[in-house]
């Protein structure tokens, strides 16, 4: 797989299995494959987000890059789009 999307989904995780799910995402892709992370993040009044599965605590922009990075991606190119991290990363050659 050359590339793989995520959005809105491992900020639902523990960390234990966030790393699990990015070393799984890591694993298929080929290598030179690229990663697409999109999550909610914090921002200056938003700690916190109501879902119908109550409310989960957000995460901050350099929260998701580390996590991406503690991985093994490489190439990480990160912004902030309104409430929004996105965090592209490329698996190894």
């Amino acid at each position: 797989m050359m590339s793989l999307s995520c959005s809105s989904v491992l900020n639902h995780f523990s960390a234990a299995d966030k790393r699990k799910a990015l070393g799984e995402m890591q694993r298929v892709l080929k290598p030179g494959g690229r990663l697409l992370l999109i999550e909610p993040v914090r921002g200056l009044t938003t700690w916190f987000a109501f879902t119908p599965f109550g409310f989960l605590a957000l995460k901050s922009l350099p929260h998701w890059v580390d996590l991406v990075t503690g991985t093994g991606f490489v190439g990480i190119d990160a912004s902030r789009l309104g409430p929004f991290a996105t965090v592209v990363g490329e698996r190894p050659e």
